[in-house]
């Protein structure tokens, strides 16, 4: 085997192949599967023989179903408070068609007298529904207050010294009577809840239909720092009534066996018995005693603390019970969207659902969200919430729960992932314009390597970013392929190819300045040591000043440490004159040759592909570690989260930054095309400030204006900054000093050196002869003495006499130059250190081909 992948896949195969299977269930773990299949049959048959009034803890009833026992102590007098308030509000919502909802009564105009077909009763009473949406999955937004029904109950705060009965539920003795996981104890808030309904899991009845549904609730108090606490709901959605019954199950709390007892009639008591009996209490009923603990329904009854180690006891959280009603929806937007309905024909929401559902192509309006009222109460925790909204708050102040459908949530990130595609695309094609103009090393040269990897560093986030959501999120999946294509072809092939081209072009200049760093870093520790030897020396002197000599001590190891005999050879003592060579001749070779022999023949081919791959291993780990943090991320609290995400958004959106840094270092005024620029501003931006400035965006970001001012003026002054430089000059804003020096190519050239026709600072050759006006002034004025030359200069206006034209070495054009200009008229020309002139544009032109003066073919400093 010559590849050592092939032995670690062999050894892979192997621990698969040998591995033990899992363990049998011991004796102690088949005990509690059987207690636990036990409680669950017994549960499932008082679903079934059940019937409304018979939790009623007013009247002294009580259920055998643990939370619902007396000896459990929790405080049931809000429930009937709550379900008072529940029947207020739909009353004030429906109206006089809430008694028939409630109570199941068919519209007497439409009943058919064939009562043993129930579909042909609901598709005849459908008039007399109310328009509510039948499918409610979605993800709900609002603001919650502590409602004046919590006046009077117990909460964990109030037992103190008494304490509730935890034995039979936590399964030891616990002491805490202080301390409830998901309390709520604030006034106030924000409450989110993501419903789940599950369309094969409903029962029609004669009339009416119920489905299965469960959610996720997280309630965030204004008083407590974090996310909030999340509650796992289960319970069930009355479809023509637009109400959803939810609540919470635990070990100390079976929620779900009794939630038909939360019903608010007859009627919907039935529906939800019909339909827990056909769900959870089936499963039940088929249990079979010895299964595997991890085959129970954990979300009947979840692991007990009896299965962690050592009989630890976990804290008691509080158990929810909550009341959702939908409002009805205004349908005279809708009309136009189905060309077969007519105005009068209440369907038209089962239209649009079903051309959510399965799109054919029509023609669909702007969505209004679901909106739903909540109510929330907790038995063992004592404090009843409710939503902000009319009519019991301030319409200022919310108005309930808001959110959009999951289809149509669906169909808006479908759309902005197809924009993010295009944007994409369009950084692609910007960056490949940007390869094709830095095609020589002079251009490369001027690009900071900084610069690219951070935009292929948050292309690469990006990519990974669409591959997690493509993953978890099916139904845009072949939305997130080519965006995910555009993303990867920019991080993985445009983006790391321009990073070798500049990693390649730049290796000798990072090679000489580590040479420079280690010859100054050689400098200085020869320069400590000469000044530990000169402050050492005076310990080794008398008192009178003579230098005595060390004792010299005789090893058996030989005779290094022994003065030299007195035959010895002693070097000659010429008065030759040392001979010392400056250091570009011939001790460069001479260094280069002894490193040479010293490390052996190097092969820059090899050098260059270990650089290259180096170089791939650092970007993509480093990459890869941003992501994993970014997603631990998610599960810190909301302040450190959001301050590790402006930090990151900061960082990243200072990708100009190292650019302006290398011109200021290289004295170069423009590395990058202004669309490059421009263009990759603006794409990169649009994203976060949609996330950060619209309320509900796709990522259901929180809004944050201020962040999003920042970080478009931050990104605003960075390119204001480039501009500058271009026009300014690259150091405009440094002081003197404070960079190192650089050759300026468009110098202040002095009136006394055009006058004199040279200098120091004149340039030099294609000098052509005098402008016509100066033929004119010269033949009117003849000079009258040996110096008339200087009496023509002198008898000129100063304009003229500062003036001199010459002819620039590439184009062969005039370039006419005057003493004193500004910064914008000094950009016209350009003067090498060699002495020669030339238009701007051409030398730019040449010197992006090769970086060597056009005439005399030395070489030129970057610019």
């Amino acid at each position: 085997m010559d590849s050592p992948r092939v032995i670690l896949l062999v050894c892979i195969l192997l621990f698969i192949y040998f591995s033990p299977n899992a363990p049998q269930p011991s004796i102690g773990q088949r005990y509690e599967i059987a207690r636990r299949i036990g409680e669950e049959k017994h549960a499932a048959g008082l679903l079934e023989t059940a019937h409304l009034g018979d939790f009623n803890p007013s009247a002294n009833k009580w259920l055998n179903l643990t939370g619902f026992k007396q000896d459990d102590e929790y405080d049931w007098t809000g429930l009937n408070r709550v379900k008072e308030k529940a029947l207020s509000d739909l009353n004030a919502l429906l109206g006089t068609k809430t008694s028939e909802l409630l109570n199941g009564l068919p519209n007497p105009a439409t009943v058919k007298e064939d009562a043993l077909a129930p579909e042909t009763v609901l598709q005849d009473d459908r008039r007399a529904r109310i328009p509510v949406w039948n499918n409610v999955t979605a993800r709900l937004e609002g603001h919650w207050a502590r409602s004046k029904l919590s006046d009077g109950l117990v909460s964990p705060e109030h037992l103190s010294g008494r304490g509730r009965n935890l034995t039979s539920r936590v399964g030891v003795e616990a002491p805490f009577e202080l301390f409830y996981n998901r309390n709520i104890t604030g006034p106030s808030g924000k409450v989110k809840i993501r419903l789940d309904e599950k369309l094969s899991d409903e029962v029609i009845h004669k009339n009416g239909k119920v489905r299965d549904i469960n959610a996720l609730i997280t309630i965030k108090d204004e008083l407590s720092s974090g996310d909030g606490w999340e509650t796992r709901l289960y319970g069930v959605h009355f479809e023509e009534l637009g109400g959803i019954l939810l609540t919470s199950s635990s070990p100390k709390f079976a929620g779900r066996y009794a939630l038909p007892q939360f019903a608010l009639s007859e009627h919907t008591y039935s529906l939800a018995q019909d339909l827990l009996n056909k769900t959870i209490g089936a499963d039940a009923q088929d249990a079979r005693p010895y299964e595997d603990l991890r085959m129970l329904r954990e979300d009947t009854w979840p692991p007990a603390p009896n299965d962690t180690p050592f009989n630890f006891p976990t804290p008691p959280h509080c158990e929810y019970i909550v009341y959702l009603q939908q409002y009805p929806i205004d349908r005279s937007n809708f009309y136009s969207t189905a060309p077969s309905k007519s105005v009068e024909d209440p369907d038209v929401l089962e239209f649009i659902e079903h051309e959510l559902r399965f799109p054919t192509g029509a023609s669909m309006p702007n969505l209004p969200p679901i909106t739903m009222s909540m109510l929330v109460f907790s038995p063992d925790c004592g404090f009843i919430l409710e939503s902000k909204g009319p009519p019991d708050h301030l319409a200022k102040d919310g108005f309930h729960l808001q959110g959009p459908k999951l289809e149509a949530y669906l169909n808006q990130a479908r759309r902005y992932t197809f924009l993010l595609a295009i944007s994409c695309a369009i950084q692609m094609v910007l960056l490949t314009r940007q390869l094709k103009a830095a095609a020589t090393p002079s251009t490369v040269s001027r690009v900071s390597f900084n610069t690219i990897a951070m935009m292929a560093m948050g292309d690469g986030f990006v990519w990974f970013l669409l591959v997690i959501v493509g993953i978890f999120v099916d139904s845009i999946f072949l939305v997130l392929i080519p965006t995910s294509f555009f993303a990867f072809i920019c991080v993985g092939f445009f983006g790391m190819k321009f990073l070798i081209d500049i990693w390649t072009v730049q290796a000798p200049e990072r090679r000489e300045r580590e040479r420079r760093e280690a010859a100054a870093y050689a400098a200085a520790q020869a320069q400590a040591q000469a000044q530990a030897q000169a402050q050492a020396q005076p310990q080794n002197q008398d008192q009178n000043g003579t230098q005595s000599t060390p004792n010299v001590v005789v090893t058996p190891a030989g005779a290094d440490t022994l003065p030299p005999p007195a035959t010895a050879r002693r070097p000659d003592n010429s008065d030759a004159t040392e001979v010392i060579l400056p250091p570009d001749q011939d001790l460069v070779a001479a260094e280069a040759e002894d490193n040479a022999a010293l490390n052996g023949p190097t092969n820059p081919a090899v050098d260059a592909r270990s650089e290259i791959s180096s170089l791939y291993m650092r970007f993509f780990m480093l990459l890869l570690a941003i992501c994993l943090l970014s997603i631990n991320a998610t599960s810190w609290p909301t302040s450190v989260r959001s301050f590790y995400t402006n930090t990151l958004a900061f960082i990243y959106f200072s990708f100009w930054l190292p650019q302006i840094y290398r011109n200021i270092m290289r004295n170069c005024r423009k590395a990058l095309r202004w669309e490059f620029v421009i263009g990759q501003s603006v794409l990169r931006l649009l994203p976060i400030l949609y996330l950060y400035m619209v309320p509900k965006n796709i990522l259901f970001v929180e809004p944050d204006p201020h962040a999003a001012y920042a970080l478009l003026a931050w990104v605003w002054i960075q390119i204001w900054v480039l501009a500058s430089q271009e026009l300014l000059g690259p150091r405009f804003f440094i002081p003197a000093g404070w960079a190192p020096p650089a050759y300026d190519y468009h110098p202040v050239l002095r009136e006394a050196d055009l006058e004199a026709g040279g200098g120091t600072s004149m340039p030099h050759g294609y000098t052509r002869a005098p402008s016509p006006s100066q033929v004119g002034n010269s033949s009117r004025e003849q000079p009258t003495s040996s110096g008339g030359i200087s009496e023509m200069l002198t008898s000129r206006s100063s304009s003229e006499r500062s003036k001199q034209t010459f002819t620039c070495g590439v184009c062969l054009q005039d370039l006419e130059i005057s003493s004193g200009e500004g910064v914008l008229e000094r950009r016209a020309y350009m003067l090498t250190p060699c002495g020669h002139i030339y238009h701007s544009a051409c030398l730019k032109a040449w010197a992006d081909i090769r970086l060597v003066c056009p005439l005399c073919k030395e070489d030129l400093p970057p610019y």
